[in-house]
């Protein structure tokens, strides 16, 4: 029996292993918060344990769980080609009620009717559950949730490079506290029907509501996307500002409906496309990009670029096409730009070194026919 416990144990922790390895590659906050709940769940079983086992055996066993995540942050230090720009520094944003305010935007949908919606069911449900005496909460996940808390308010806003690292854990929070509450043993039936009917219905809901208000874009701008040809290289502009996860004015709430920061990144999806802005940030990933790749991708930087002048958009197209024509860089395939925003924030003439290609009421995407200097040169000499 000790001989099966042993192997069940090692091979968890075999497990958590990869998992938190994958999970740096996907991004170092996604470590972050699965080694809290983990972090918190083994915290709560050693102090459960602690009169039966001993003060000295429980807070070996808890170094014995952290194996993994220790592991994996000494092979990141000693491995990730980026493990020296990890530590980019941090900041702090003014103001004590910016994280609540923060975190309450992190959950909203930008509909107003149907956030309302989503909190009045929960709530109910849970408050009837509640007075039914139907609900109990499950110890381990409780003391994620609150660890999940202090996290959100001790973590800087900008950490690693990366802004809103700290209303991120707003989600993360709030699903920990759900998946706290669970239904006692002795429930009546009918009450894992109202949890199971309420789940499905509110999902339905959310995703109908969310589809029919981003489906017109989804139509214009991605069907558009997909049809770019494999090899290409897609870079990325914009007329709007950046979402900002604060959204207390009508301007910020505008660009969430929806956003399309990061819309140039669905080429990947469909074909091998280089979008530069969507390679991994150094400071957050342990991924670099290759050579040849490096110049364009320090060119766009890991958000598209902001045009708000006239001048703005052209002088951006017209370098792409000097760096392509003089050779500095090589092998993009068709270069296309998506230029997202309000029609009236767009030039009236465009570079002649750019076609548009496909125009909506919230983009544009042009193909540049720039040729590559290298590629002309060994055409010329075969």
């Amino acid at each position: 029996l000790d001989d099966a416990r042993g192997a069940l144990r090692a091979a968890r922790l075999a497990m958590a292993l990869v998992a938190s390895i994958l999970l740096t590659y996907c991004h170092f906050a996604a470590f972050g918060v699965f080694a809290v709940v983990v972090g918190s769940i083994e915290l709560e079983r050693a102090w459960g344990t602690r009169a039966q086992s001993g003060v000295g055996k429980a807070l070996r066993d808890l170094v014995y769980s952290a194996s993994p995540f220790l592991v994996t942050i000494a092979l990141f230090f000693a491995l990730s080609p980026t493990a020296a720009v990890a530590g980019k520094g941090f900041a702090y944003l003014a103001g004590y009620g910016t994280k609540p305010v923060g975190g309450l935007f992190s959950l909203s949908s930008g509909i107003l009717w149907l956030d309302a919606v989503s909190v009045l069911s929960v709530a109910g449900l849970t408050v009837w559950l509640a007075l039914s005496r139907s609900l109990t909460l499950s110890r381990p996940l409780l003391v994620a949730t609150l660890m999940m808390s202090l996290a959100f308010f001790a973590v800087p806003y900008s950490v690693m490079g990366a802004l809103y690292a700290d209303v991120r854990l707003g989600p993360a929070v709030a699903l920990l506290a759900i998946a706290t509450l669970d239904l006692r043993a002795a429930a009546p039936r009918y009450a894992g029907y109202a949890v199971l009917g309420t789940a499905i219905a509110l999902s339905a809901v959310r995703a109908g509501a969310l589809t029919e208000t981003w489906a017109g874009y989804d139509r214009q701008i991605v069907n558009v996307i997909e049809k770019i040809e494999p090899g290409s290289t897609l870079f990325a502009a914009t007329s709007d500002e950046y979402p900002a996860l604060i959204a207390d004015t009508p301007a910020r709430r505008a660009v969430w409906m929806p956003p399309l920061k990061h819309v140039a990144s669905y080429a990947v999806l469909g074909a091998p496309i280089f979008v530069p802005m969507t390679w991994a940030e150094r400071t957050q990933q342990p991924l670099n990009v290759r050579a040849p790749y490096q110049p364009p991708y320090v060119f766009q930087g890991n958000n598209p670029r902001k045009v708000y002048d006239a001048a703005a958009l052209p002088n951006f197209i017209q370098n792409i096409s000097d760096n392509i024509e003089s050779g500095n860089w090589r092998g993009l395939g068709k270069v296309y730009v998506l230029v997202v925003g309000a029609k009236s924030a767009r030039p009236e003439q465009l570079p002649p070194v750019a076609d548009e290609v496909a125009e909506g009421d919230h983009f544009m995407l042009l193909r540049l026919n720039a040729k590559d200097a290298n590629a002309s040169a060994s055409n010329s000499s075969n």
